[in-house]
């Protein structure tokens, strides 16, 4: 059966990007002054669910004790992803990012996203940017917890 053997790749997959999560727990301060520290209301597993990724590829975040990883799984790997740092205040969500998966996303290390964050139920909304280097992508996305 291909579901659980799945789900015990990305249990492995989760184990691992954990293992790079468990740094130090230090506050840092970004460049908007909010030190990084648990998001609470956010910690959690998530599944993006708009704009759907499609062709067989799933997108995860998980979020817990100011850290996060996010992750694209096509067909039990691993194809993309990143970690660092998270902090949620006053609505406004902030990833500063210390490592990425794939050649595509490394000018996104040491990088910075901010978003617009809205819980509405086990839904979270995040829309703003990644920057770093002179690099930019907006990003307007929608998560739904996975229980």
């Amino acid at each position: 059966m291909k579901q659980p053997r799945f789900f015990a790749r990305l249990a492995a997959a989760i184990a691992l990007l954990s293992a790079l999560a468990v740094l130090p727990a230090r506050a840092h301060d970004d460049d908007l002054g909010q030190e990084f520290r648990s998001p609470g209301s956010i910690d959690g597993t998530w599944r993006l669910v708009t704009p759907p990724l499609g062709g067989g590829l799933d997108e995860y975040k998980f979020v817990a004790g100011g850290r996060f990883t996010w992750m694209v799984v096509a067909d039990g790997r691993i194809v993309r992803g990143a970690e660092g740092r998270a902090s949620l205040r006053d609505g406004v969500y902030i990833e500063r990012i210390d490592s990425v998966i794939s050649d595509e996303y490394r000018w996104m290390v040491g990088g910075r996203g901010r978003f617009d964050a809205r819980l509405e139920g086990n839904r979270w909304r995040h829309r703003g940017t990644v920057e770093n280097g002179g690099m930019r992508i907006e990003i307007d996305e929608v998560w739904e917890r996975v229980r």
